[in-house]
């Protein structure tokens, strides 16, 4: 049986696939952008086909999945075995310790989430630290 996977921990996953990729390609896994949202990064595009409940159709998840090469599938088998086991507000947390989350909140007052895009420039240098840190 499947746990259904809350939003916030779908943003965490996507946001740690892509620095993964970055630390392991040097490049995007894909090329949607993330803003820097109280609770950590926001991708607005899955963000919104979530709240429409594009997820829950078990098909549209299977020809999402098929359009994926091989390497982008073991990026991201990589990072739910990685954090399958963390709750939603843990993965929150860590990526409020990233330095691109952080870069992504100057200006903002504390709890608002703001509209500031998280530069991928700044999830390379995520993937650089996370890659000597290993």
């Amino acid at each position: 049986m499947h746990k259904k996977l809350d939003e916030l921990k779908l943003h965490s996953l996507l946001y740690l696939a892509q620095r993964e990729a970055f630390a392991r390609e040097n490049g995007p896994l894909f090329e949607e952008e993330f803003e820097g949202w109280k609770y950590g990064p926001v991708c607005i595009l899955v963000r919104t086909k979530y709240k429409k409940g594009f997820f829950k159709n078990r098909n549209n998840n299977r020809k999402a999945a098929n359009r994926l090469s091989s390497n982008s599938c073991e990026i991201i088998d990589f990072v739910v075995d990685m954090y399958r086991k963390m709750d939603s507000w843990d993965l929150s947390n860590l990526t409020h310790s990233e330095y691109s989350w952080c870069q992504s909140r100057i200006g903002l007052v504390e709890g608002e989430n703001g509209k500031n895009i998280i530069r991928l420039a700044d999830i390379q240098v995520d993937a650089n630290k996370s890659k000597e840190s290993v």
